[in-house]
């Protein structure tokens, strides 16, 4: 397979880089996924890396009347977030409200649980 998947933070066209090993990275320049370019041997590799990775982001739904629809995450959640141009870390808080604890509640379009240590392992 040659063709390679959009990117997971934006949407937009990703682009193959050689640069001593090849990677794949997302074309729009202020994108997080700019920044991500693997080194790989081959071309092969790198677009396969790209195409493998895991879109999970579940968006931020409100109904008419402002309030969160869909899945959310659990109260005091550490969460990564993003508004499709950049990934953040962040809190999220249910309490009387709904809101991320850094105050990035309007900028936040959709969220994804942390993923696991670095070989599956917990707090060392």
């Amino acid at each position: 397979m040659n063709e390679l998947k959009p990117c997971p933070f934006c949407g937009g066209e990703a682009k193959l880089m050689n640069y001593n090993g090849f990677g794949v990275q997302c074309k729009d320049e202020i994108c997080i996924g700019h920044d991500l370019l693997p080194a790989c041997v081959t071309r092969e590799d790198a677009i396969a890396a790209w195409n493998r990775r895991v879109n999970g982001w579940i968006p931020f739904v409100m109904d008419e009347e402002g309030i969160l629809q869909g899945k959310i995450p659990e109260n005091e959640q550490e969460i990564l977030v993003t508004d499709g141009r950049q990934v953040g870390f962040d809190t999220f808080i249910n309490e009387d409200k709904c809101y991320l604890d850094s105050g990035r509640d309007l900028m936040a379009t959709a969220w994804m649980p942390l993923p696991e240590p670095l070989g599956g392992e917990k707090d060392v």
